[in-house]
């Protein structure tokens, strides 16, 4: 098995993991804003704990966006300089994803997860995923089915999607709930969830292996329309569509 590290800091949690000789070690830490001060002793804990140095890491996962402004941009920083030392490839992978594969793992009758990622008062990443199987290997795969839109209000596909009836009850939201969602689609809101580096690992190496991993410079966060931290506060964020 390759020595895989994987960080997400996109959210206030701090999820690394680390896969070393088929075991995978992991520590998850609420950090709110104090990744930078905390991100390298955990790594260093983790690395003792598997008893490996830097140097032996061969590929680093991180959570590229969409997320905080902030904790992206930490957790890219340390994959490139961690894969720079070592000589690692480097796979960026969605932290929609990871929160949505998360969620599938936790419950395995979900077909469809609905994913909220804050970003700034009641903005909000916005995305959808869905179980499906790979004809090949017959292993559940995770499709991105809505890309992420940066939305301040539910837009026509949103409620769609949560009120088709066919698969409404196998339908649930992840992350944190915006108020401005109705109050009957609150119901759909899983329990504290947050994206955990644990389901990254599987994906990295499958991303690694197909010759999608790149080299430590080009680790780089993933950019949205509309999440320039610079927006001036009487500015709208712009919505994907209205009711």
């Amino acid at each position: 098995m390759i020595n895989t590290l994987c960080i997400e800091t996109s959210g206030p949690h701090c999820s690394l993991a680390l896969a070393v000789d088929g075991h995978i070690y992991r520590r998850d830490e609420l950090l709110e804003r104090t990744h930078n001060q905390y991100l390298l002793p955990l790594l260093d804990e983790l690395l003792t704990q598997a008893g490996i140095k830097p140097v032996q890491i061969e590929l680093v996962s991180f959570g590229c966006g969409p997320g905080s402004f902030t904790g992206v941009r930490i957790a890219a920083a340390a994959a490139q300089a961690i894969a720079t030392a070592s000589a690692a490839k480097v796979v960026p992978l969605s932290s929609a994803w990871i929160l949505a594969a998360t969620a599938f793992m936790q419950d395995s009758e979900l077909q469809q997860v609905i994913c909220f990622i804050p970003s700034r008062g009641q903005a909000f990443y916005t995305s959808a995923y869905r179980r499906m199987t790979d004809e090949a290997s017959r292993v559940p795969v995770y499709q991105q089915s809505q890309v992420d839109e940066l939305v301040d209000q539910p837009t026509a596909w949103l409620l769609s999607e949560a009120s088709d009836g066919e698969i409404q009850r196998k339908t649930a939201f992840a992350g944190k709930l915006p108020t401005w969602l109705p109050e009957s689609l609150q119901t759909r809101a899983l329990d504290v969830i947050y994206p955990q580096a644990t389901v990254m690992v599987a994906e990295a190496q499958a991303q690694h292996l197909a010759g999608n991993s790149v080299a430590a410079q080009y680790g780089l966060p993933q950019y949205f329309t509309g999440d320039s931290p610079w927006r001036k506060s009487h500015e709208p964020v712009k919505t994907a569509g209205k009711l």
